[in-house]
């Protein structure tokens, strides 16, 4: 809840929406690529900085690592990939959502 209510917070002081144009750079030709354009009907283009997607995943990193180890901060690293693969955020857009989620986990550490 408390990376909710931070994210909500950069969406609405900093509104930002990837180009409407690279999302049509995907042919849907393939199948993945027919999946990505389903998945992208529901998701709008707005509410970009920074990354929910890597937020969400960096939290979680940071909850698993003690029983994971560091391997586990691979699941933020290519979340953050597959965003930028799939032009779903700007660059600048992952290292804030890591550090979000980062903050989100201190905080969270502080509370309990």
């Amino acid at each position: 809840i408390v990376l909710l209510v931070m994210q909500m917070f950069f969406f609405i002081v900093f509104p930002v929406a990837t180009p409407a144009h690279w999302r049509t750079l995907n042919p849907g030709k393939t199948a993945s690529e027919k999946f990505l354009k389903f998945v992208q009907y529901f998701d709008d283009s707005s509410n970009c900085f920074p990354s929910m997607h890597v937020s969400v995943a960096t939290l979680t990193a940071c909850l698993a690592y003690a029983t994971l180890g560091p391997w586990v901060f691979l699941f933020p690293l290519f979340i953050a990939l597959s965003c930028m693969f799939t032009k779903q955020h700007y660059l600048i857009d992952l290292p804030a959502g890591a550090l979000l989620g980062w903050l989100a986990y201190e905080i969270y550490c502080l509370i309990i």
